[in-house]
């Protein structure tokens, strides 16, 4: 009898101690935590145009605002953050702008202000990363070695080519020769005005060459335009236009424009040949599309589209165009 109350007292205590264990794992599995950051602490070649993702252990309720911050170190103001976004298991931080290249950057998460359907996540948590870059030149053009070394180390989905934004959309030449218009008219001198039609996002202002080769002949800042005497032409909605004029103009030169912004850091620059015809007064315009602008494009989509590479190419100086890659 005492034997067989022994037992049972055992088996009372091991059914016990099973509850409890899974009751603990039970309890554990329940606190908020989070499984994965992208990008992960100390990634050195996220590409710019990253959106932020934490992803916890169970479906994302609620988000704080403002409560995941991210700041370039050295700057003492966040980033502006145009949504949180949950999908999930995970918060996405979507920035209003693309992230600067060779920087450092710091994500911080305040405690309590994601709520997930297990609880909310407690802890205060940070990690830094940051945007260095390889340079697409090198690696396509003059060191095959370490292109060979980078498709050891990530495929080619992973591997993205970064391209510059573009910012002149056209550039409108008035080319007037010296001379008469009409035979019994006095001969006037030479004057030409160049416009030069931008995007409104991210521009200062505008600087003309006027070039003969690699010689400045004249140059200039261009201002921008309000109105003209008809009230035609403006600077309005998501473009700017900037005008400038010049004398003595020869009838063959380059003009060549550069686009800063209002950092003084110059962003974009074109160059438009121009010949004047046989005529007193000649007009020349020129239009800019670009199917790659600001693009992140894959070393496997450019593999896969030979126009989308030759695009990429025509459209940017290869030696503005970066290399960055993705973690899986």
């Amino acid at each position: 009898m005492k034997k067989g109350l022994n037992l049972f007292v055992a088996l009372v205590l091991i059914g016990t101690a099973v509850l409890s264990f899974h009751s603990i794992k039970g309890y554990a599995a329940t606190i908020p935590t989070i499984e994965y950051t992208y990008p992960s602490s100390n990634d050195q070649y996220v590409p710019v145009d990253t959106d932020i993702k934490i992803e916890f252990n169970d479906k994302v309720l609620r988000v704080t605002p403002g409560s995941i911050t991210v700041q370039e170190d050295g700057q003492y103001v966040p980033l502006d953050i145009k949504e949180y976004r949950r999908s999930g298991n995970s918060v996405f931080v979507i920035l209003s702008k693309p992230l600067d290249f060779n920087k450092t950057y710091t994500v911080d998460l305040s405690g309590n202000s994601v709520t997930l359907s297990n609880g909310q996540y407690a802890q205060n948590i940070n990690f830094s990363f940051r945007t260095n870059y390889y340079d697409f030149y090198e690696l396509m053009v003059i060191n095959e070695k370490r292109l060979k070394d980078m498709l050891a180390a990530y495929s080619p989905r992973q591997i993205m080519a970064v391209a510059p934004k573009k910012y002149i959309n056209e550039v409108t030449v008035l080319h007037k020769k010296q001379g008469a218009l009409q035979e019994e008219q006095s001969s006037t001198n030479g004057i030409t005005n160049i416009d030069v039609v931008t995007k409104s996002e991210d521009v200062s202002y505008v600087h003309v060459d006027i070039m003969k080769g690699d010689r400045v002949l004249k140059n200039q800042y261009a201002s921008k335009v309000t109105a003209d005497s008809n009230g035609k032409t403006q600077s309005k909605g998501d473009t700017f236009t900037f005008d400038v004029g010049f004398s003595k103009m020869p009838d063959f030169y380059d003009v060549r424009i550069k686009v800063f912004n209002s950092a003084n850091k110059q962003i974009d620059e074109k160059l438009v040949k121009f010949s004047a015809a046989e005529k007193l007064i000649t007009e020349y315009n020129e239009s800019f599309k670009y199917e790659t602008d600001g693009a992140v494009i894959s070393f496997h989509e450019l593999l896969s589209d030979e126009k989308l590479f030759s695009s990429l190419l025509s459209e940017h100086n290869i030696r503005d165009l970066k290399v960055q890659v993705v973690d899986r």
